[in-house]
């Protein structure tokens, strides 16, 4: 007879007080709960040993799994830690300070950066996560093999209940541009259809190549609204723009003061 834990006496405890409760329901996510917590002591107490910060081993954990070259841009990181592209430069150097990544310029576009995991970071990564899985691997000692599957089966069978696509995302491998589906392509490349190449009717707003010093905004407006129509019934319906006194009328408006 398997002894009993705490949970057992949690549940004798409560179902006093909720006569309703269903004690193997409250078992089952009281113990797995009580799992997933002594896991993420151990977690934290296995990263301590190391001198690694939890963000710092996702990252190394994030690139040990980008395929053999272990390479990813800093977007890809960012976005497989859930997390801003502007918030990973911090982590990005505080570990190539340490020598676990390099940053190397992209073949592709100078512009970019690809982060590379280096043999050290390796090392750093997998003596962590080894030591983890010791300590997981221990708690399931406690089952057989066989006992194991079943575990695994019948929690896969409540994971189901709310899996869902991108719930658990490994890095992701990248593929040649050849092989993604037409749809995926640049836009540029795909020919426009006619309807595409039909220019769109009725008053046309376009930019003014200048906008002369003083000009009012009515005449601006109205120039902006007629488009492309001729200059000449463009300047039929244009309001007459302000002008200034000619020489010879400020010649006279001169004399007359005087």
């Amino acid at each position: 007879m398997t002894p009993q834990d705490s949970v057992d006496r949690h549940i004798e405890h409560w179902i006093e007080e909720i006569p309703t409760l269903n004690p193997v329901v409250e078992g089952v996510i009281t113990r797995m709960e009580l799992l997933k917590r002594h896991l993420q002591q151990s977690k934290q107490a296995t990263l301590t040993a190391h001198g690694l910060e939890p963000h710092e081993y996702g990252t190394l954990h994030m690139l040990g799994g980008c395929g053999p070259d272990h390479r990813a841009t800093p977007g890809e990181i960012a976005a497989w830690l859930r997390m801003s592209p502007s918030g990973i430069t911090g982590r990005l150097d505080g570990l190539e300070r340490r020598g676990f990544i390099r940053r190397l310029p992209s073949a592709g576009d100078r512009r970019k950066v690809i982060v590379e995991l280096t043999a050290e970071g390796r090392r750093a990564w997998l003596e962590a996560f080894n030591e983890q899985g010791a300590e997981e691997e221990r708690l399931l000692a406690a089952l057989d093999a066989t006992e194991q599957e079943q575990l695994s089966g019948l929690l896969r069978r409540i994971l189901l209940v709310i899996d869902h696509p991108g719930l658990v995302v490994p890095p992701a491998s990248k593929q040649p541009a050849s092989k993604q589906p037409a749809s995926k392509q640049p836009a540029s490349k795909q020919p426009a259809s006619k309807e595409l190449r039909k220019e769109p009717k009725g008053p046309r707003f376009t930019e003014l190549p200048y906008r002369r010093e003083g000009a009012p905004r009515a005449h601006l407006a109205c120039r902006m609204a007629l488009g492309r129509r001729s200059d000449r019934r463009r300047r039929a319906l244009l309001p007459s723009r302000p002008r200034g006194r000619s020489p010879r009328e400020r010649a006279r408006a001169h004399a007359a003061a005087a």
